[in-house]
C-alpha cells in the first residue's frame, strides 16, 4: 500500500515546501545558523550578548476559526500576518522583543494553492518584523482534520531585560492609560462572526465599514511592536500592556 492510499501526499507537501524556501530564507538573519528542513532551528544567542540580564519569553497561539471564513472567501493572504502579529503583540506584554519565530500548519490534504500563500503571508509577517522564520511543522492528517479543515498555530520567542519585564504588579496610581486602535476583529470572535455572517455576500461592499464584508473581516492583526519601540526611544516608562484578545476588556484589563 503506497501513503497516497491513506490520504497522504508526500510529494505535493515536498514541491509546495520548496516553491516556498526562497520566500522563507529571506526572513533569515546573521543569527540564523540553521533553518529549513534541519530537525531544528539554530539561532546564535550571542545576539543576546550586549544585554545586562537576557530574559527569554515564549508565546504560543494561533488565528482559531478566522481560517474557516478565509478559506471560504478564497483568501489566506493574511493570515500569516495574523499569526506573526497576534504572536509579537502577546510577548510586548512581557516588555520583550521578538527574536525567532516557528509555525504549525495542519490539515487533512495540503493543498499546494493553501500551502504556499501561507507560507509566503508567514515570511512576509516575519520580515516585516525583522525576524526570522526559524523552521516548524507541515502536517498532513486525514482522519484528524476534517476534509478542508486547516489549523494554524506558531510559537514566538523574544528576549527582555530582567528589569525591565512589565506586569499588573508595575502600575501605578496616576499612570496614563494609551489605547490603541485595532485593524478590525483581529483573529479573536471568528466563531460567533462566521454565524452572523452565515449566508451573506462576503464580496459585497457596505456602506457603513466602506469596504466588502470579506476585507473587512480579513483584515490581518495589527502588530503593535513599533509604536511600543518609539515609547521606548522618546523615553517613556511603560509599566504594564494588555493584548485585548479573547475576553475583551473585562478579562484582559
Amino acid at each position: 500500500m503506497r501513503y497516497e492510499e491513506a490520504g497522504v501526499n508526500p510529494e505535493a507537501k515536498a514541491l509546495a515546501l520548496r516553491r516556498a524556501r526562497a520566500q522563507v530564507e529571506a526572513t533569515y538573519t546573521p543569527e540564523v545558523l540553521r533553518g529549513l528542513g534541519a530537525f531544528g532551528g539554530l539561532f546564535d544567542a550571542g545576539a543576546l550578548k550586549g544585554m545586562r540580564h537576557p530574559v527569554l519569553v515564549a508565546t504560543t497561539d494561533g488565528v482559531g476559526t478566522k481560517v474557516l471564513l478565509a478559506l471560504e472567501a478564497g483568501d489566506v493572504s493574511g493570515l500569516g500576518f495574523d499569526l506573526v502579529n497576534h504572536s509579537v503583540n502577546d510577548l510586548l506584554c512581557q516588555g520583550a522583543r521578538p527574536l525567532f519565530f516557528l509555525d504549525y500548519l495542519a490539515a487533512s490534504r495540503l493543498e499546494e494553492g493553501v500551502l504556499v500563500p501561507l507560507l509566503a503571508s508567514l515570511a512576509e509577517a516575519c520580515r516585516a518584523l525583522g525576524i526570522p522564520l526559524l523552521g516548524g511543522e507541515t502536517a498532513e492528517m486525514p482522519g484528524v482534520y476534517l476534509e478542508g479543515a486547516w489549523d494554524l498555530a506558531g510559537t514566538m520567542v523574544g528576549v527582555v531585560e530582567r528589569e525591565e519585564v512589565l506586569g499588573p504588579e508595575r502600575v501605578r496610581e496616576g499612570d496614563l492609560l494609551l489605547a490603541l486602535p485595532a485593524s478590525g476583529p483581529h483573529t479573536n470572535g471568528y466563531s460567533l462572526i462566521r454565524k452572523v455572517v452565515a449566508g451573506m455576500d462576503l464580496s459585497a461592499f457596505v456602506p457603513e465599514l466602506g469596504t466588502t464584508l470579506k476585507e473587512a473581516l480579513l483584515r490581518p492583526h495589527r502588530a503593535y511592536l513599533a509604536e511600543f519601540l518609539r515609547l521606548k526611544e522618546a523615553g517613556v516608562e511603560v509599566h504594564a500592556i494588555a493584548h485585548i484578545t479573547g475576553g475583551g476588556l473585562a478579562e484582559n484589563l
